[in-house]
């Protein structure tokens, strides 16, 4: 495999899932309002952002294991689609399990395109 292959496969899904992790984040802005206390918007704005954690979480572990962003973010998916069946229209599960899944399967390439290289076959 080329080397410029590699590094693709290697560097976008960790940047597209900082992208994915911003974009989640967007969401907990909503919180801010001039008719609430300051004290008040910051927990609320702190429990909004439980999914970027969640989210950062998972980064930090597939950075260095790309096999378990491939698990981590399909699990997330997965575990989306169940919690909130029913409750949403089927375009938010696109929008939110979709990039998910998306990551996942370009960290499980990145893996492979890593052993590949690796084991010398190209």
């Amino acid at each position: 495999m080329k080397v410029a292959a590699y590094k693709v496969l290697v560097w976008v899904p960790r940047i597209l899932c900082i992208l994915f992790i911003g974009f989640i984040g967007m969401f907990s802005l909503d919180v801010f309002s001039k008719d609430r206390e300051l004290g008040e918007m910051l927990i609320h704005f702190l429990i909004h952002n439980i999914p970027v954690y969640i989210l950062i979480a998972c980064l930090a572990l597939a950075w260095w294991r790309a096999w378990l962003g491939g698990v981590l973010f399909s699990a997330l998916g997965v575990a989306y689609i169940i919690l909130q069946w029913g409750e949403r229209p089927f375009l938010t599960y696109v929008i939110i399990s979709g990039p998910s899944f998306l990551l996942a399967l370009l960290f499980l390439l990145g893996w492979l395109a890593r052993r590949v290289r690796l084991c010398g076959r190209s």
